[in-house]
Order: structure tokens, then sequence, then C-alpha cells
């Protein structure tokens, strides 16, 4: 099974997608993150496993 990435997004180093997971245009994983499930568009995760801790819509750096 295959991942799929979407647009502007970035990854820390280290990080792992796991099969299957879908990362939505310009998620931000953090460094050492595990990601375990689909993503929100402009979420930020961190962790092991990752949670979402913010959103850039918040911050006004996702792009419309």
């Amino acid at each position: 099974g295959f991942s799929r990435v979407g647009n502007l997004c970035f990854l820390g180093f280290k990080a792992t997608v796991l099969q299957h997971v879908t990362l939505a245009d310009e998620t931000l994983v953090g460094a050492n993150a595990l990601v375990r499930h689909d993503t929100e568009p402009c979420g930020r995760y961190l962790g092991s496993p990752a949670r979402k801790t913010a959103t850039h819509e918040t911050t006004g750096i996702c792009i419309p």
C-alpha cells in the first residue's frame, strides 16, 4: 500500500508515515513523528504517535 503526500507538505528529520496514510496539502510533520492516520489540510503534527497541535490557518501561513 502506498501513502499519498499532498502539495507543499514538510516532513521533519526521521519522520515516519505508515502505509495507506494521506498527508493533506500543506501539512507539517515534526522531526521523529510517527503519522498513523490521515491528516487535515494546513495541520501541524508532532509526536509519536503524531497528534495535531495547530493549524496554519490560525497563523496565516496556509495558502488559500
